[in-house]
């Protein structure tokens, strides 16, 4: 990882749990200092680069579940590839979704591969699907 992207990670991952921490006072939700956050996602990525898949997984759905959209791209690839957890393409297609809320080209274009690949029955089980996570971790 550039020094740059590490630099972004670290800006984006501070801005996120700042309003991650806000938003969840009082809702059930574990309160996480910036620091402890971004040890988090170095800890996740670390153990995905490592392939220990398991610990790679918990840590990075902590982190989509507090609106982070490189971890939410991370658990929906890792679903799509039965990485760390049993592999179901209908929910890594709704993680990813979530993940393409921000315009970021490389999240917005597995979007569309996905959704050219999958038939009009799979598209009706997975939008709602993604719509919920949206709906729950989304921007």
């Amino acid at each position: 990882m550039t020094m740059s992207r590490m630099t972004m990670l670290v800006v984006l991952a501070t801005m996120v749990a700042t309003v991650a921490s806000a938003a969840s006072a009082g809702a059930g939700f574990d309160r996480v200092t910036p620091g402890a956050y971004e040890d988090m996602l170095l800890t996740a990525g670390k153990a995905y680069d490592g392939k220990h898949y398991d610990a790679a997984f918990h840590a990075f759905q902590r982190t989509a579940c507090a609106g982070d959209k490189q971890s939410q791209s991370a658990v929906g690839r890792m679903y799509l590839l039965g990485q760390g957890v049993t592999r179901n393409d209908i929910i890594g297609y709704a993680w990813l979704k979530a993940a393409g809320e921000v315009r970021f080209p490389g999240f917005q274009t597995i979007v569309q591969q996905l959704e050219q690949a999958m038939t009009p029955e799979q598209r009706s089980i997975a939008d709602p699907k993604a719509e919920k996570l949206i709906g729950l971790y989304g921007l």
